[in-house]
């Protein structure tokens, strides 16, 4: 049955990625411009002129695109932003191709029908709202969220999706409701609160300074937007769910001029940390006191990969996998509470064999990816990640290599049973017809992390859900783990 589906020429996602690195605010011209104006043209948020100056129009476009994502609609396009328009365009150019290239592919469903054409239409309902489960059963909700579509779109109600119905939910844009807009759009940027990136300087930087001082940053207010001030920034921003991209914009001085929350109570009374250990040491800080908080995770087994003085990702990751078995609260900062836990482990020689510190670390990094977005064949956070392309990433940065597809690593390692699964095992299902066709890494708990759809990117699933165990077929313990 032919679909007679036109498909509008879209951007290669190519040069999203290449433009990926540039952070575009108000006022920018270039080509990176001209590439979010083509990107929000294509996906029907934009109708201006492509003539790669940030305008007004412009702005309206980014911060409408911003909220229909759930991303802070600042009007900045900083990486968060690059990633969703890399999968808005993916999602749109794949399911277009797909349902364009084969009528077969998109038959005409209706209640009973099951498979990856049914997953196909969840998701695609789901742009809409629909909020369903994507299991590929096409059940009495995927038929109620159908027909809800169907009659908001002026097509006749029916209890089958037909070629019309597929071409709405392929080429239809999304609604944005504006009050939920108006609700996600801080206030614009202020002269005395102006957008500010790296190499500013002035009384605005001071201000700046001082407010993340204030959020216990201990940055010199010295006026200067250097790589200090950068680091506490994107921190700061992370901290508080915001586009890390190191720009201070609206969102960011909205958040900034919040009350810092108080101070926790202090525990009990215990050892001091060293004298060269700070209140507070994060991501992007260095020196003899990022050394010896190296040093101190090391020897208790929470390896960082390098003794080297520099906070970089792997130390992260080990303070995050000290916290967490520590029972502390998990944001990668080496504040207070980390020191004094530091001190009592070493005095108590309560450390982690090198295999729990591996698996740690395995886990903290794989948590790191959650929210990247899904690609088919992706291997990488700049193209983002399939099943088996995100597991080998994250081995592969402990200098673990494994197989690229799912089947392939499903036949290295040590297979164990679902009783004997520990933190950084691998966990595989038969979700495509027999055989491994789904990978996950296991974190504990009855949880795995995983990236399976477009909608849903790197994830973390549960087998509590019956699907999963459902298609449970093994687990292996990695080689070098």
């Amino acid at each position: 049955m032919a679909l007679g589906l036109t498909v509008a020429a879209l951007p290669a996602i190519s040069q999203v990625v290449q433009a990926a690195n540039v952070t575009v605010i108000p006022g920018s011209h270039g080509v990176a411009v001209k590439t979010v104006q083509s990107d929000l043209h294509a996906l029907g948020y934009y109708q201006g002129h492509i003539d790669g100056f940030y305008g007004p129009r412009l702005g309206t476009a980014v911060r409408t695109f911003q909220s229909s994502q759930h991303l802070n609609s600042d009007g900045i396009v900083g990486a968060v932003t690059w990633r969703s328009l890399n999968g808005a365009l993916q999602l749109r150019q794949r399911v277009a191709a797909t349902l364009v290239s084969t009528s077969t592919a998109n038959p005409p469903l209706q209640e009973g029908s099951h498979g990856s054409s049914v997953v196909r239409l969840q998701q695609l309902l789901n742009r809409f709202g629909a909020g369903l489960a994507t299991d590929g059963a096409f059940g009495p909700l995927t038929l109620a969220a159908l027909q809800h579509f169907q009659s908001a779109h002026g097509l006749t109600v029916t209890s089958s999706v037909s070629a019309s119905t597929w071409n709405a939910l392929l080429h239809d844009q999304p609604p944005v409701v504006a009050a939920a807009v108006a609700k996600s759009t801080p206030p614009a940027a202020t002269p005395s609160n102006p957008i500010l990136q790296e190499g500013a300087t002035g009384s605005a930087v001071v201000h700046l300074q001082q407010r993340l001082n204030a959020f216990g940053a201990d940055l010199a207010t010295d006026g200067a937007f250097g790589p200090l001030t950068l680091a506490a920034v994107i921190s700061f921003q992370r901290a508080h769910g915001l586009d890390a991209s190191g720009v201070v914009g609206a969102s960011t001085w909205s958040a900034l001029n919040e009350t810092p929350p108080a101070p926790a109570p202090k525990p009990a009374p215990a050892p001091a940390p060293t004298n060269s250990s700070p209140s507070v040491l994060r991501l992007g800080d260095r020196g003899a006191a990022v050394l010896t908080l190296q040093k101190d995770l090391t020897s208790i087994g929470f390896n960082t990969y390098g003794e080297d003085g520099i906070f970089g990702p792997n130390t992260q990751a080990a303070v995050e996998a000290f916290e967490r078995h520590e029972g502390l609260t998990v944001d990668g900062l080496a504040g207070p509470a980390v020191w004094h836990a530091l001190q009592v482990a070493m005095s108590t020689d309560r450390g982690v064999t090198a295999a729990q510190s591996q698996a740690a670390a395995i886990v903290g990094f794989a948590r790191s990816l959650v929210g990247d977005p899904y690609r088919w064949g992706g291997t990488s956070p700049t193209t983002g990640f399939d099943c088996s392309g995100l597991v080998q990433y994250v081995f592969a940065h402990f200098g673990i290599n494994l197989p690229r597809t799912s089947y392939a690593q499903y036949d290295v390692g040590t297979h164990i049973a679902y009783d004997q699964l520990q933190p950084g095992d691998l966990v595989f299902f038969a979700t495509n017809g027999a055989g491994a066709s789904h990978v996950g890494i296991y974190i504990g708990g009855g949880e795995f992390i995983g990236a399976d759809t477009y909608a849903t990117g790197v994830h973390i699933d549960s087998f509590s859900l019956s699907y999963w165990m459902a298609h449970f077929v093994g687990a292996t313990v990695p080689p070098g783990v």
